[in-house]
């Protein structure tokens, strides 16, 4: 990047809005320049940065004159900055990235540099809407989960997902989620669950969740996928 560019500024609403529309080009997602695109089955000559960067300099991006435009910059500025606000208050930590982020957001004005960073907001914002949404399910399902099963003894249910995480450390996915019941249940899988399998596998433990309000879960473990669904 010259010397120029990096002192040329540009107004953060402007940016946010062209981030916006860049990622809704993109199919609701964060690229980089290279990177393989499954629908058009090519290698992407701009990335969302290079999206923003070019529309500000006055290339055309398809969806930057939308009408609620201006609504979903208002949105995504309002979930982040109110994000930051809880971890504050309640003492939780703030990724440094997710800080930068929220502090370019209270700027008017960022520098060319700074659009690598700002390209994610709308995903953060996403991310964060989804986590909640997650989080506010877990919470209802926990007032009503019992245990199943009995330690040591196998059990088999239909599962459905709630929460699923690749944990590279472990090479294993964590999940989350429930039986048929609604009763939840957690453990550890080698690969990606078709929702609605049928699943075998032993109680490893009956455990309460603090952070749900004591919800009742069931620890498994020698999961085997007894039928998939379809």
């Amino acid at each position: 990047m010259s010397a120029r560019q990096r002192k040329v500024t540009y107004n953060v609403n402007q940016v946010l809005a062209l981030a916006i529309a860049a990622y809704d080009l993109q199919g609701q997602r964060i690229s980089k320049r290279g990177d393989f695109c499954e629908r058009s089955q090519t290698y992407l000559s701009e990335g969302n940065r290079e999206l923003v960067f070019s529309a500000l300099n006055g290339q055309k991006l398809p969806g930057a004159d939308a009408s609620d435009l201006a609504d979903r910059v208002t949105e995504v500025r309002g979930i982040i900055e109110r994000r930051v606000m809880m971890n504050l208050l309640s003492g939780r930590h703030t990724t440094t990235f997710h800080g930068s982020i929220h502090e370019l957001l209270q700027s008017e004005t960022c520098q060319a540099s700074d659009l690598g960073i700002l390209v994610w907001a709308p995903k953060v914002a996403a991310d964060i809407v989804a986590a909640d949404a997650k989080n506010e399910l877990l919470s209802s399902l926990g007032l009503s989960s019992s245990h199943i099963g009995t330690i040591g003894k196998r059990v088999s249910l239909k599962f459905t997902t709630v929460s699923q995480r690749y944990i590279r450390e472990y090479n294993n996915y964590s999940y989350q989620g429930t039986d048929e019941a609604g009763n939840m249940v957690s453990f550890f899988f080698k690969k990606p669950i078709p929702e609605g399998s049928t699943l075998t596998a032993r109680v490893k433990a009956h455990d309460t969740d603090g952070r749900l309000a004591g919800a009742k879960v069931t620890k498994l473990h020698f999961v085997k996928i007894a039928r998939e669904a379809a």
